[in-house]
């Protein structure tokens, strides 16, 4: 696998959002000292790989197995992952859940993973939950599934079936028509709506701008979404 591949992975198998169901969950913030020290190493080395984009880092926090899911056949599929993934960094002062799965929640988890096309190679056994503020109105959680083998942590995720990289591709297909045309439809934004749209934007009131958006020109708040999606702001 090339360089690029092994950084798509790497992240691709830490990056499995799902719900929260706390249980029997460890609270900490910044370093997570308040968690024990194998579960403090672990957020430790994820939050300097996910700063550093460190492909080595990176590596180290994957298990064996999900490796054996890469292939060239699902080439776009982890690039994918890597580009939406990594651009992110998380501050010094977050905040983390680390938590044991429930047996019941494993198996709800891998049941509803089998079904989207996204079989796990090893099932999970905890999960991570780290949240942090991007600005005074934006806010992230990250979740990342993760299982205890032979005393080690390592991410875990599913490894996509051929007829969930059918359905990601065609999917990607759509998404690129979409941003195109959301592209069009911006720069036909009326001046005195685009500053008041942004004006909104800018001060986290999103579901506002879009709600205005589809009142002034018609349009789906979905296709509104898109659309000021086009607005940049700096956090």
């Amino acid at each position: 696998m090339n360089k690029i591949l092994l950084m798509a992975v790497a992240v691709a198998a830490l990056d499995l959002s799902g719900v929260i169901t706390v249980v029997n969950g460890a609270y900490a913030s910044g370093s997570s000292s308040d968690l024990p020290t194998r579960e403090d190493d672990f957020i430790k080395h994820y939050v300097e790989a996910v700063n550093l984009s460190s492909l080595d880092h990176l590596t180290k926090l994957m298990h064996p197995l999900y490796l054996k899911c890469i292939d060239a056949s699902s080439r776009d599929y982890y690039d994918n992952l890597f580009t939406t993934s990594i651009v992110r960094s998380i501050p010094k002062d977050y905040k983390v859940v680390f938590e044991e799965l429930t047996a019941e929640s494993v198996l709800q988890d891998t049941e509803g993973a089998q079904k989207r096309g996204l079989p796990y190679p090893i099932h999970p056994t905890h999960q991570m939950q780290i949240d942090y503020s991007k600005s005074e109105y934006s806010f992230v959680t990250i979740v990342r599934k993760l299982t205890l083998d032979k005393g080690q942590y390592y991410g875990v995720s599913g490894c996509p079936t051929p007829e969930m990289l059918n359905r990601f591709r065609e999917l990607k297909v759509k998404k690129e028509e979409s941003h195109k045309q959301s592209k069009v439809l911006f720069n036909q934004l009326d001046s005195k709506l685009l500053i008041e749209l942004t004006s909104l934007m800018k001060q986290g009131q999103k579901i506002q701008a879009w709600k205005l958006y589809s009142k002034e020109t018609g349009e789906s708040l979905s296709t509104a979404k898109e659309v000021l999606s086009n607005i940049l702001i700096d956090n």
